[in-house]
Parts: C-alpha cells; sequence; structure tokens
C-alpha cells in the first residue's frame, strides 16, 4: 500500500508501551508498531528516497498519531529526567515525588512533582494542540494549585521529530507559562449555585485511632468519603472510558474541633466545597481537606 504524503510526519509508534522512533525500529512489518493514537497497525518506510517514517497499513491515516506521540512523550521525558525548567529562569530545577496521570481534585494533572528546592507541589500539563481549559483551570486555581504548561506545538509544526529534540523541547526549549488567574473567566455566585461538579457530594466521614502492635506505636487518621464524576482517564497503557455515574473516593483530613463541630452537626449525604492544603506525610506529599463548607 503506497503511503501518503500527510503521514509522512510520523516518526513515532508505539510497541509493548513503548514509544520508538522510526531509526529505532526494523524495516517494515517487522518493526511491530502501532498508532499511538488510533492503534492501528503501522508499516516503518525506510525507503532511499523519502524521509522515513512510519505509515498506516491498510488504513487511513488517522491524522493524530504524532499529536498523540508527543504528547506521551512529553510526560515520559518528566518522569525519566526528573527535572524542567520553569518559565522566566535558564536554569533546570529538580523534581521529586513524579506521577503520570496524577488525580487531583476535580481534575486529572499529566504529571504531577514537587519541586526538589523548595517543597512546593507542581501539576505540569504538556500542550500540543489544546491548552489547558477555562474549567480546568478554574479548578486548578481554586484548589490553589501551581500549573505548568509546557507548550509543544511548535515541535509538532516543526518538521522532523527526534527523539532528542523532544527531549530538549520538553526540558528546555519550549515555550512554557504558569496558570495564571487572570486567565480564568470570574464565574458569579448564581452561575456558582448551579455548577454541582465544582462541588463534592460528602457521603460520610472516619476517625481512627489505636496501637499498633506489629509498628509498636500509636496511630490515627481521619478521611472524608466523597463522591466524584467518574472520567475518562487515558495513559500510555491503558483507557478507561466512562459514561455517567459517580464513584467514592476517600480523602484524607486535616481534623480540628471546628472542622469535627462542622461534620458533626451536619446531615449527610450533602453537597460541599473542600479547601485543601498540601503536606508531607510519610515523606509524601498529600492534599488534605482543612475546611468544609457546606
Amino acid at each position: 500500500m503506497m503511503c501518503r504524503d500527510d503521514e509522512i510526519d510520523l516518526s513515532v509508534g508505539l510497541r509493548d508501551g513503548q514509544l520508538l522512533f522510526i531509526n529505532e525500529v526494523e524495516r517494515g512489518l517487522d518493526c511491530g508498531c502501532s498508532c499511538p493514537h488510533c492503534g492501528g497497525r503501522l508499516i516503518a518506510k525506510k525507503g532511499d528516497i523519502k524521509q522515513h517514517h512510519f505509515a498506516h497499513y491498510n488504513a487511513e491515516n488517522c491524522g493524530k498519531g504524532l499529536e498523540t506521540a508527543l504528547h506521551l512523550l512529553g510526560k515520559q521525558v518528566l518522569m525519566t529526567e526528573k527535572q524542567v525548567r520553569l518559565p522566566d529562569t535558564d536554569e533546570l530545577r529538580q523534581l521529586c515525588y513524579l506521577a503520570v496521570e496524577r488525580r487531583r481534585f476535580g481534575y486529572i494533572a499529566d504529571v504531577g512533582a514537587v519541586l526538589e528546592a523548595t517543597g512546593e507541589e507542581v501539576d505540569i500539563e504538556i500542550k500540543v494542540t489544546h491548552g489547558v481549559d477555562d474549567e480546568k483551570k478554574e479548578r486548578v486555581l481554586k484548589n490553589q494549585a501551581l500549573m505548568l504548561e509546557i507548550d509543544l506545538s511548535g515541535v509538532l509544526l516543526g518538521g522532523s521529530v527526534t527523539r532528542e529534540s523532544v527531549v530538549q523541547a520538553v526540558l528546555y526549549e519550549a515555550p512554557r507559562e504558569w496558570v495564571e488567574a487572570s486567565d480564568v473567566t470570574v464565574i458569579d455566585d448564581e452561575q456558582q449555585d448551579t455548577k454541582m461538579n465544582d462541588k463534592y457530594l460528602v457521603v460520610g466521614f472516619k476517625a481512627v485511632s489505636g496501637y499498633s502492635r506489629k509498628n509498636q506505636s500509636n496511630f490515627d487518621f481521619q478521611t472524608l468519603h466523597v463522591l466524584v464524576e467518574l472520567e475518562n482517564r487515558p495513559s500510555q497503557n491503558y483507557q478507561i472510558h466512562a459514561i455517567g455515574g459517580y464513584e467514592q473516593k476517600n480523602i484524607p483530613v486535616k481534623l480540628t474541633e471546628r472542622l469535627l463541630a462542622t461534620l458533626e452537626s451536619q446531615t449527610l449525604p450533602a453537597w460541599a466545597e473542600l479547601t485543601f492544603e498540601t503536606q508531607l506525610v510519610n515523606g509524601t506529599p498529600k492534599a488534605l481537606v482543612t475546611d468544609v463548607r457546606f
């Protein structure tokens, strides 16, 4: 099957969960690769005339293979290198406690991490064609989170893509900016009251304390049980499709006498706005509920 000119830019394929560039695989169907976006079988075109590239085998080009690959590669680079340049700085900053597709309260971050020098928690978004939308920005800022967006659209449009060029773009060269409050459309009180997906349905609360014979120490923990909307969750290795409904999440709580009195006086289930604070728990940063407003 002859390849189409609009597939010349497809230089990345997926094999056994790994993203491979055209120069890293065998010629033809022996490459064993599939399209990062549609999953269709790819053939490695490595002739003497045209630029080496992948093409969809016995199928139309989905047109999204490189876009999806760049998004996945951006996350992969951060997880491997554990560093990134921040806006308005020249040096790379070290990252720790990294996690791909980190679930936050109301959104999912492409990569969640902690800035090693300051202990600040930061969410990192990889932009290829679509940036962070207003709804996600609003939820990020409402949770007082720090979010960095790295723009790889120039890599997508820049022609030949190599592993080295992607690494350099993600770590240092690509444009990047903080998600700022001025970017978000303000929602008035009347609109906010009708926007239930900005609130959490609190269904229960549990506080446990005791003594562990195994660890020979006292322990205690408090969790808030909430229902959150089911969401589609793509990653490099799997895709979860969700349609409607809710799932229960248990959120750790930083308990105070005032917060306990608020919870005990409320008839549950009930919709509530939650306030979060990030703290280190056993050396790992976690978002704790510090206030609940019904």
